[in-house]
């Protein structure tokens, strides 16, 4: 699966951006950092209904925590303003990744082989 990250700047190079106000365009053809990147993964629009935020969650089931997915998008609206990068949000986000904040985490293991 890819990443979150990732999957935001793989979005934001095929997809235009909206205004933020929506996750994806009823049609599919343009989003916000989190609808982009759910294009990107393979999402779906559904054509009875607008992508929501569970549908995101069902691709990163991490963003569920902690209003991630707000912060996000508040970030999003700062690209959006000209206040923020697209690579500062991708950052943002690659921090909070679990991938990431597992890596920062030592092990038992890791403790034990570095001897302490």
């Amino acid at each position: 699966m890819i990443s979150t990250s990732d999957a935001i700047l793989l979005g934001s190079s095929m997809y235009p951006a909206n205004d933020g106000a929506s996750w994806v365009s009823k049609d599919g053809s343009c989003g916000c950092a989190l609808g982009r990147a759910y294009l990107a993964a393979g999402g779906v629009v559904p054509t009875d209904r607008t992508v929501c935020a569970a549908d995101i969650c069902d691709i990163w089931p991490w963003l569920k925590a902690e209003d991630v997915m707000n912060e996000i998008s508040e970030m999003f609206c700062g690209v959006v303003g000209g206040h923020l990068t697209m690579d500062e949000l991708v950052d943002f986000v690659a921090s909070r990744e679990p991938a990431a904040l597992e890596a920062t985490i030592e092990s038992p293991w890791q403790r034990m082989v570095r001897g302490a």
